[in-house]
């Protein structure tokens, strides 16, 4: 092919093949020499003067490096492995510097109890939760025995919360409040049987109607610190508390001694320990909130059985009630139930000019515990009636389910006079099923005519409407101008000359 070259050149299918462009730059090629004699002569030339930001971290002597990081050390720090100790680590790089912790790091430092403590105490919305002060109250115990008794407790967590209408609400966990009842008031270990009760989370919009109650665990119960299942419900473990003005908190509660109480009277303490604990009180700040709180429950006049049996005893005078001759209630027919029922409203008659906040009060005009303060439970122990008998027989008797039932009601308003044939005699079941019956078909009678009612107000709507709207049409063509309405009517009727003939 070399030999052909000539003649293949001038082909011009391969004429590129044969053509060759000759070197643009006619300098020699440097050498270390040359590179050397540049660099020598650039460092001779007057450096650039600097400007802009530059110049300006200059003057005022700031690094353009970033700041150094430091990280503590911490339970769960990651260390720098050795070098050598990962196959892609060069062996031949000498000494490094360990690679700098990254931001991820930090979230994996050790937290200390403290911010836990606050993590758990602040709530999902972000604001630190109430954890309660510890204060001492004083806790009246409404029905112990047959009286009430005042217990000083040292001092239990107190919490605050803000009512639907803004008030500031003060209350207490009764799981922490009643053991600290029952460790401060030595004569109630011995009732383990007895029970506490609070005020019904519901009560009935009736004055004449008794208070409602619920239990709330033994003394056993709190001795031992058990699971009480009525506390299980949230709102029943929490007690409205009173502040007062001497630095002390007041709570009632309520006890049911039960048969307990009659083998376990209270024990009388010694002389030297009873004078002891006696209190002067000067009145000033210096008085202690505990100290004031004992002095309180020291006052209550009914310290022991004799007296609370005397002031039962008043009440029955009071009221008239013999207690050999007092009707009871048994499931035998409605008779027995009626006439124990009119005579537990009419000893509550007897007493509702005495009606105070919270129970009732002795009138001070009184030859016997004038002033003295006592609730419904204690005029139910006064004429031996347990709780649960008269919630029963105001079921009963309630007028709702009365008025549904003509012949019942005029039985119990004759007071088993009329009807007595067949009422006196009847069983209990059998009178809360006729009640029952009547009662729901009444309610759905009562639907029906609401069901009525509502389909003729919307028929008289729709009525009404159509009146409405029949009525705006014609003011709107009588308001029209003469002018209008004669041409409308040429448009339809005959020409205006044919009517002039």
């Amino acid at each position: 092919m070399d030999a052909n070259s000539a003649a293949w050149s001038q082909v011009p299918r391969f004429a590129g093949l044969y053509t060759f462009k000759k070197s643009a730059s006619t300098s020699k090629a440097k050498n270390s020499g040359d590179k050397a004699t540049e660099d020598a002569s650039e460092q001779l030339k007057p450096s650039k003067a600097s400007a802009g930001v530059e110049l300006k971290m200059r003057e005022m002597k700031m690094t353009t490096d970033p700041p150094p990081r430091y990280t503590p050390l911490g339970l769960n720090h990651k260390t720098v492995s050795a070098v050598g100790e990962h196959d892609d680590q060069d062996s031949s790089s000498g000494l490094s510097s360990p690679p700098p912790q990254l931001k991820e790091d930090e979230s994996e430092e050790e937290v200390s109890d403290l911010e836990l403590e606050e993590k758990k105490a602040t709530g999902a919305s972000g604001k630190q939760a109430d954890k309660g002060e510890v204060q001492p109250v004083l806790v009246k115990v409404i029905g112990f025995g047959t009286a009430t008794q005042q217990v000083a407790v040292p001092g239990v967590r107190i919490h605050q919360s803000q009512s639907a209408s803004g008030s500031v609400v003060y209350h207490t966990n009764l799981r922490e409040l009643l053991p600290a009842v029952v460790e401060n008031h030595s004569p109630m270990k011995a009732i383990t049987g007895g029970r506490f009760m609070r005020r019904g989370l519901v009560q009935n919009s009736d004055d004449d109607e008794p208070a409602s109650y619920m239990d709330v665990g033994s003394v056993d119960q709190h001795m031992k610190k058990a699971k009480i299942r009525s506390l299980e419900f949230g709102p029943a473990e929490l007690l409205d508390v009173k502040p007062t003005t001497e630095g002390f908190y007041t709570a009632d509660i309520f006890f049911d001694p039960g048969s307990a109480a009659l083998a376990a009277k209270p024990a009388p303490e010694p002389p030297v320990a009873q004078a002891a604990a006696v209190t002067k009180l000067t009145g000033s700040g210096s008085d202690k909130p505990l100290e004031i709180a004992q002095a309180r429950a020291n006052e209550n006049p009914f310290n022991n059985a004799e007296a609370m049996d005397a002031f039962h005893a008043f009440l029955r005078q009071t009221a008239e009630v013999q207690l050999e001759t007092y009707p009871r209630a048994t499931a035998n027919d409605m008779q027995e139930a009626l006439l124990q029922y009119n005579a537990y409203k009419g000893v509550l008659k007897i007493f509702k000019p005495w009606n105070a906040k919270k129970g009732y009060d002795v009138p001070m005009s009184s030859k016997s515990f004038a002033g003295q303060h006592f609730t419904l439970r204690q005029i139910q122990d006064a004429i031996k009636v347990p709780t649960s008998s008269v919630n029963l027989l105001v079921k009963y008797f309630e007028m709702e389910r009365l008025r549904e039932t003509p012949e019942a009601l005029a039985w119990f308003k004759s007071g088993g006079v009329d009807n007595q044939d067949k009422y006196n005699s009847m069983a209990p079941a059998d009178w809360k099923k006729e009640l029952n019956a009547n009662k729901e078909k009444a309610d759905r009678k009562a639907e029906k005519k609401a069901e009525r009612k509502e389909r003729a107000e919307q028929k008289h709507r729709k009525r009404y409407r159509e009146e409405s709207s029949s009525e705006g049409s014609r003011e709107g063509s009588e308001s029209e101008p003469d002018g209008q309405r004669d041409r409308k009517g040429k448009g339809r009727g005959r020409p205006e000359e044919e009517e002039e003939l």
